[in-house]
């Protein structure tokens, strides 16, 4: 029996702004995953857990903020300057992402070691760090979901969705 075709990464991503929502749900299920890694960084699947949750903090998430930071963003501020509501959090959002950069930077160290099978050495100091992460991503997430998103519908003609699925795209096709 064949198999059936691989799916193409152009049959994926769809409308944009719909795949963006889907993003940020998989980020909100990334923050649920690393949280119950959190409170038992010991198990036996820890460090399968550990190298997932690395591949999606090295991977997925700059991606993803790429292409907010690159194309939605920009897009947005062309066509809704004068809506301040939506600038004033584009301009907290990236703030947000700069902030983000290092905080990746902590968490990697803890998921190398983890992925493969070594300490942490201050569990407790992990596990607070990782609540204080998860909960300003989930802010971060409720806003773009519940303010940038539904203005990306708003304000993006054909032309911008097109041409910011396309960069998501050729983002993409590079990993």
């Amino acid at each position: 029996m064949a198999k059936a075709p691989a799916k193409k990464i152009e049959d994926t991503i769809g409308d944009p702004v719909e795949f963006l929502y889907g993003e940020h749900a998989d980020l909100v299920e990334w923050c649920d995953e690393l949280a119950r890694l959190s409170e038992d960084p010991t198990t036996d699947d820890a460090p399968r857990v550990a190298a997932t949750l690395l591949e999606f903090l090295e991977v997925t998430l700059p991606r993803h903020i790429s292409d907010e930071e690159d194309e939605l963003f920009p897009r947005l501020k062309k066509r809704a300057p004068f809506d301040e509501r939506l600038m004033h959090v584009i301009e907290q959002l990236q703030t947000e992402h700069r902030v983000d950069v290092e905080h990746v930077e902590a968490l990697r160290d803890s998921l190398h070691r983890l992925s493969f099978g070594r300490a942490i050495p201050d569990l407790a100091l992990f596990a607070a760090f990782v609540r204080v992460f998860t909960m300003l991503q989930r802010r971060h997430q409720n806003l773009e979901n519940n303010v940038v998103l539904p203005a990306a519908f708003e304000y993006l003609d054909t032309e911008d969705r097109e041409a910011l699925a396309r960069s998501m795209l050729s983002r993409r096709a590079t990993v």
